[in-house]
Parts: structure tokens; sequence; C-alpha cells
């Protein structure tokens, strides 16, 4: 009679658990495996339903005839219940413990997380990513190759591009982006100058700086750096980036311990990225406390600068964060003998705007000087365009092969002029 008591229980809690994870575990989980976007079709949707009703009518016929099972069947769903449970809370204490960074460090082998530099590219990769290849070099760099790179060039110059996704450039073709435009300029000019793409999606100065010190004590080496600095910085570092470390390690405990089912989100996310390999998922939970919904031509990460309240509610803070470590960048480059530029450029909020010049140049301009950095304005060149639209990506704030060449051209009119060609190391 105690046997039958215990096989009752144990068949009423198995029905209770398959009933809640039909009620629970449904689109949820199974619409963005389906889809990235997390839309799927008619037949999808039903096939999903179907799953749950089969989850709830195991569940309900476990607990309705649990007295018509026999013993044995009793014993053998035990003993698998077990080993899945066992499996499953293994798995959930290893992703739990590794707190806010599984979500970068097991999302791919293109985009890691790291303690020291919130998030980075993986080293020598050849894959593909937003539907193109992509490569990383040695060094962690978006690359036209594997390559190894040297730690220093026997000949010629290195300059380094320290920027965000404008820089990166997940969405265009290396052969279009800037940089790669920018190396073949130079070559066509009879200059060796090599351009390393240190560029990652979301960076901002602070972490340029953990990024360019990373490179260098590793035994690299460049002549010369040049800071993309971009509208959203101002917003990643007044926000985003603001005790990120500190809210890393609360998170890190607190993961042990939330309701969030972590093990199924990870699974979910490595069957995802296996049926969709073309999209290149990044995910990064700090976005989660800013607003990203809605057109990112009207967002308030971008529309700072056409906004009191903004630049009153963070704008300023984020102008602060921005401007000391810049600065740090600039003192880095100085104690390693390199040449040291601020670049700026508009999103499509300051060219629709009639402010003009824009806050951000007035900003960073008298920043620049006041601390006699070298400081290229690209607003300029984006003013001057008939259609600036042609230049950016459609419903898109990044710039499309167009605005790439003419950031590229920009940039070398800005470092092969007078007053700097005359610096060895980016010039001969």
């Amino acid at each position: 009679m105690e046997n039958r008591s215990y096989r009752d229980v144990f068949l009423i809690g198995t029905g209770t658990i398959a009933i809640i994870l039909g009620l629970y575990y449904n689109e949820w989980i199974f619409a963005p495996i389906l889809d990235p976007d997390g839309i799927i079709s008619g037949w999808s949707r039903m096939a999903i339903w179907l799953l749950d009703l089969s989850l709830l009518s195991i569940g309900c016929t476990l607990i309705l005839f649990r007295h018509r099972i026999p013993p044995e069947v009793s014993l053998n769903m035990a003993l698998v219940c077990v080993a899945i449970a066992f499996c499953y809370g293994i798995g959930e204490f290893y992703v739990r413990s590794l707190g806010a960074m599984m979500d970068y460090r097991f999302h791919s082998g293109l985009r890691l997380g790291d303690d020291y530099l919130h998030h980075k590219l993986g080293r020598s990769l050849s894959t593909v990513a937003s539907g193109r290849p992509y490569h990383t070099n040695s060094a962690g760099f978006r690359d036209g190759s594997a390559r190894e790179l040297k730690k220093t060039k026997d000949t010629g110059s290195r300059l380094v591009i320290l920027g965000d996704s404008f820089t990166e450039a997940p969405d265009v073709d290396w052969e279009d982006t800037y940089l790669s435009r920018l190396e073949g300029l130079f070559s066509a000019d009879g200059q060796d100058l090599e351009i390393l793409n240190a560029g990652v999606v979301s960076y901002a100065p602070g972490l340029h700086y953990r990024r360019l010190k990373t490179f260098l004590d590793e035994g690299f080496g460049a002549d010369g750096a040049v800071m993309m600095l971009d509208i959203s910085d101002i917003e990643d570092e007044a926000i985003v980036y603001d005790d990120w470390e500190d809210r890393w390690r609360h998170e890190h405990w607190t993961a042990l311990f939330d309701l969030k089912p972590r093990f199924v989100v990870f699974v979910r996310d490595r069957i995802r990225t296996m049926l969709h390999p073309e999209i290149d998922y990044n995910p990064m939970p700090e976005l989660n406390i800013i607003d990203m919904t809605g057109d990112p031509r009207l967002s308030a990460r971008g529309s700072w600068t056409e906004s009191d309240s903004l630049f009153t509610e963070w704008g300023a803070k984020g102008i602060e964060g921005c401007k000391e470590h810049i600065l740090e960048v600039a003192t880095l480059c100085a104690e390693n003998d390199m040449s040291f530029a601020l670049a700026i450029y508009p999103w499509p909020q300051q060219l629709m705007s009639n402010a003009r010049p824009s806050k951000h140049q007035v900003i960073f301009e008298e920043f620049a000087r006041e601390n006699k950095l070298d400081f290229y304005d690209f607003f300029p060149a984006f003013y001057g365009l008939p259609d600036w639209d042609s230049h950016f990506i459609p419903v898109d704030v990044h710039w499309n092969e167009a605005g790439h060449k003419l950031v590229a051209d920009t940039l070398f009119r800005f470092l092969t002029r007078t007053d700097i060609e005359t610096e060895p190391s980016l010039t001969e």
C-alpha cells in the first residue's frame, strides 16, 4: 500500500510537470527557433499547439489513470525522469554560474563575452554572419581573411581604427567597408599603410581604450589610431556601460536563484544559430535598459543633439564620460609613440535637423581644440550630399556601400592633408 502511495505521488508529480510544460514552454520557446524574427507560419503555430496539447494529454493521463499503470512502467518512467532532471540541473547550474556572460560567451564563436572588454570578436575565425562571409584575424579584429597578424609591421606603417558597428560594418561586405577602401586608396597612392579594423558592435570610448590597451599589451604595435566617435556613444557611456562591471558581478549571483529557464534559452539559441547561421545574433543584456524599439532614425539614442530634455537626462553625463575616455586613449597612444585623431560623423537625425552646426560638432570640436587633438569632422561631407539618404541602409542609421565609400574618401583626405602628411608613421 505504501509503494502504491509513492507511485501515486510520482505519477501525479510527473503529470503535473507535463501540464506545466504544455502551458508554459510554447511559442515563447519555439517561435524564435523557427524564425529569427519570431514570426511563424500558421502550420508551425499549429505544430506548436499540437505539442502543447500532447503534453497536456500526457499529464492528464498520468494523473487520471495512474492506478492502471503497471509498476514496472512506473519504475522506468521514474528512472528516465531522474536522468532528465539530473542533466537539466547540471545544465542550469553551468549556464547560471556564468551569470550575464552567457548571453555573449556561448551565443556563437564570433561574438564572445569578456570580463575586461565586455564583449569582443573571436580570433582567427572564418564564418558566416549577417548572410556574408566573415573573418577575424589573430588579434580578434574583423579582416579580409583569418590571417595571422604580425606583432609589428616590417615595412610601411599601421593605423588602428577604433569604432562601433559603423566601423565593424557587419551589414557590408569586407571589400566595401571604408577601412578596406581606405587601405586601397593608400596603396593606389603608392603608400604602404596597413589599416586595422578594431571596430566592434556597440563599443564606446571606454571600451575603445581597453581594446587598444589589450592590443598593445599583447605585443602588437601600430603607428597611429583614429577613434570614430559615434552619436550613440553618448548614451552608451551614460547608461549602457555605466558601472557595467558592478552590474555583471551582481547579476552573476542573482542568476543562480532567479526563475528564468536559462538553460532552455541557451539550448534554444544554439538551435536557432544552427537553423539560421546567416543571422548574426548579437544579444546584449544591457540594451534592455534603454529604448531600442521603433524606427532607429527617430530613436532617442541618436536624438540627444536635438532634445534639451534628453541632453539634461543623460546627454551631459555621457559627454563627460566620452571626453574622459577619449583622453585616456590619447594618453595611451602618446605613451606608445602613436599618433591619435578623433573623428565624428552624423546619424540621419542630424542630417534631417535644421540645427547646423550640430551640437555634436560644437562640443567635440571645442574639446579637441582645447586638448590639442587632431580632429576629423565628417559632418560637412554628409551635409554636402544632394541626397544623403542614398548613403544609408534603408530605415537604418548605418552606411551602405556608398556611405562607406564617402567615408573612405574623406578620411583619406584627412590623413593626407598637408599638416599631417609630414608624419612618417602614417604616410611613408
